[in-house]
């Protein structure tokens, strides 16, 4: 009995403990606090303000009953949280135990969102669930039109019958119409705003273009757990066809994630030839780190049929292509200075019949080290590839190369060298038709030298300059030596090339009113040439790049383009960015890409330009690209683009558009024509596409496109 005694008076006294915990206490605060111990009332008056369960409630005038636990509030009544929602009104009464009450001619405030519900009577059930009728909703900062005098109207706002507010969930509200100012505009039956993560359907896209027809995407979001989601959207283009797209996304640990993309179509108008009317289009990336023991990335990509990816092209509108998709899926480890890894290719062929010549690695293994102590400074990297080639027709086998190289860095002065020696051992073994066996020894030699100088340069504005001198050059020398391989075997052609770089920099230090400082980069050019030789007697060298060859005893000189990249910025709106090749005993640039860059409070332009030629000097792109923004007022942004290609003469794209924002909503209006491929007859053709989109956000509801 005793025994009984003791773990009965134990049982009890855990609940009683329990009881305190949930009990949680109530503070009150006030200019004036009296207490009426026969009805066992606080009655408070001036700056009041209770505070339980992570709740504020504020008034002028309370009356808290301690018995049954309600709070009558008058005057200038305010009730947070601690996630910054709250409720404002003249006058409530709630339950501080249970959270019950009600609130009148009062505004609800949902911070997460910015969103504002407001109604002649605001009903709790408890902490989390609210309802009221007959409500205004609204994203706009305006404190009159929250007010309940008629006299104003926020610029935007939805008036809906019946409305319910779980909090870090949902609010549901129902039936509604949609007003701008004091006019109706639209009626809706029903809207849902998620207030976190939550399944249910997005806002849908709709619009016209004059290929597509009348387009309308409806997109569906399903929240499965908190480290996955998918969303599906259903497509339907009126003169092409309709389809899904499937997107998802999961995120199972800090180590473990990946995303899937999925396109089904069902084309009702495919190109003449075309006898495939339905494309699936798949997209894979998975990301798993194993930390110590490995990281595994798989992506791919596959397309059931190739003229999905077809496009025209820019330069002289004919059909081109990309040539394969390539799907990858590798794994790797590393512990200090090794590495091994595992990899797989396969390759889709776009352009040709079928994928029978197509050559897949499967797989490829690599293994080596980088960086081993040897003696004192040298050091050794090894490294070792073997690789399965694959094809139904034509050659296939396999691939051994293994690469020791050894360094020794050391310094002369300002000067840092870096001599390396190597060789590329190569065995190859190939079948199907012709069976074999090849292998060789590539010795590879280098030296690089490179230095650096810097002088810091002060003003008298207190800012400083450092110009930064860095000079490099380097030699290589690969010897000729006779592999004969199959076209799957990545050989190493004879080199012996001297080049020659030079890096100038231009950092400017400024301090602001804080006394913090800030870098910036304000100029950067690089220089950079190759010179090869080769014995003339035993091996003339064939260019690959546009250059000037010279013929001198038992010796061929080749000059190759000056490779230039250049960046200039030396005030905050202004940078220009520049590369170029340049050949110049031929007096002509065969590739150049310049970008020009203002960009002011009020408005902004760029201007790029692109220019490429072919190994005989012929110009085989030449493009120019124009963009202009402003702000004509404060909250209108407004923009040009144009794309003109120089050759052909003609702009490929065109867009021009606007943007205006207020303090709760914003409308954009963007309008665009660009050059699609059309199949006429054997060929294609490109045909003018003009479209636009709209797009109009209201904060605290979202944004809605119309595409």
């Amino acid at each position: 009995m005793k025994q009984f005694f003791l773990v009965l008076t134990g049982i009890l006294m855990l609940f009683n403990i329990a009881l305190a915990a949930k009990d949680e206490p109530t503070f009150i605060k006030a200019d004036h606090i009296t207490y009426d111990e026969a009805i066992t009332t606080y009655i408070a008056k001036g700056n009041c303000e209770i505070k339980k369960d992570n709740h504020v409630l504020k008034a002028d005038e309370a009356i808290y009953n301690k018995t049954n636990g309600i709070v009558q509030l008058y005057g200038n009544v305010q009730i947070y949280d601690n996630e910054g929602d709250w409720v404002k009104g003249p006058k409530a009464v709630i339950n501080i135990d249970t959270f019950k009450g009600f609130a009148d001619n009062a505004v609800c405030f949902v911070a997460k969102n910015h969103l504002y519900i407001k109604a002649k009577r605001i009903i709790m059930d408890d902490k989390n669930h609210y309802y009221a009728s007959d409500t205004t909703i609204t994203g706009c900062d305006c404190p009159e039109c929250l007010s309940f005098d008629t006299k104003y109207a926020p610029e935007w706002s939805i008036h809906a019958k019946n409305t319910y507010i779980v909090k870090n969930n949902y609010v549901f509200s129902y039936p509604l119409w949609f007003n701008i100012g004091k006019v109706p505009v639209f009626v809706f039956p029903a809207i849902e705003e998620p207030l976190v993560r939550k399944s249910g359907f997005l806002f849908p896209s709709f619009g016209y273009s004059k290929t597509n027809g009348f387009k309308y995407y409806q997109p569906y979001y399903w929240a499965i757990n908190k480290s996955q989601d998918a969303t599906f959207t259903s497509q339907y283009d009126g003169k092409i066809g309709y389809g899904l797209n499937t997107q998802y996304r999961y995120y199972w640990t800090d180590n473990i994630k990946g995303q899937w993309d999925i396109e089904l179509f069902k084309d009702t108008t495919p190109p003449a030839g075309d006898i495939k009317r339905t494309r699936l289009n798949l997209d894979i990336t998975q990301n798993a780190d194993f930390k110590k023991y490995g990281d595994l990335k798989a992506d791919i990509h596959y397309l059931s049929n190739k003229n999905n990816l077809r496009v025209i092209n820019d330069d002289n509108m004919q059909l081109t292509s990309n040539l394969y998709t390539t799907s990858k899926l590798m794994y790797s480890i590393q512990n200090g200075p090794y590495f091994l890894g595992v990899n797989n290719y396969f390759y889709q062929d776009l352009v040709a019949p079928n994928n029978s010549q197509t050559l897949q690695k499967l797989p490829e293994v690599f293994m080596g080290a980088t960086n081993l102590d040897i003696y004192k400074k040298l050091s050794l990297d090894i490294s070792s590839l073997y690789s399965y080639n694959y094809r139904q027709d034509g050659l296939r086998g396999n691939v051994l190369d293994i690469s020791p190289s050894f360094s020794y860095p050391f310094k002369i002065g300002f000067v840092n060298f870096l001599p390396t020696a190597g060789i590329h051992y190569l065995f190859s073994n190939y079948s199907n038709g012709l069976t074999g066996s090849q292998s060789s020894v590539v010795p590879k030699l280098s030296l690089t030298a490179r230095t650096s100088f810097f002088k810091i340069y002060d003003l008298s504005s207190g800012n400083r300059y450092k110009h930064i001198i860095a000079p490099e050059v380097s030699y290589t020398f690969v010897p000729k030596v006779k592999q004969e391989f199959p076209d799957f075997v990545n050989t190493y052609p004879q080199k012996s090339a001297l080049n020659l770089t030079l890096e100038n920099t231009i950092i400017k230090r400024t301090v602001n009113d804080k006394g913090e400082a800030d870098y910036r980069e304000i100029f950067y050019n690089k220089i950079t040439q190759e010179y090869r030789f080769a014995n003339y007697a035993n091996a003339p060298i064939k260019p690959i790049d546009p250059i000037d060859t010279y013929i001198f005893p038992r010796y061929v000189y080749s000059n190759g383009p000056i490779y230039e990249e250049t960046r200039i910025s030396p005030f905050p709106f202004f940078n220009f960015s520049s590369q170029a090749y340049y050949q110049w005993q031929k007096h002509t640039f065969t590739y150049t890409a310049d970008n020009l860059n203002f960009n002011f409070n009020t408005f902004g332009f760029s201007i790029g330009y692109t220019t490429a030629k072919d190994l005989d000097f012929n110009t085989t792109s030449n493009g120019i690209t124009y963009s202009v923004f402003f702000y004509p007022i404060k909250k209108l942004y407004t923009y040009i683009s144009l794309n003109r290609d120089i050759l052909d003469s003609y702009f490929p794209q065109k867009r021009a558009g606007f943007y205006y924002t207020s303090d709760c909503w914003g409308f954009g209006l963007d309008v665009f024509q660009n050059a699609v491929p059309q199949q006429v007859g054997n060929t294609y053709i490109a045909n003018k596409n003009v479209g636009f989109w709209i797009t109009l956000s209201l904060r605290g509801i979202g944004v809605f496109k119309k595409r």
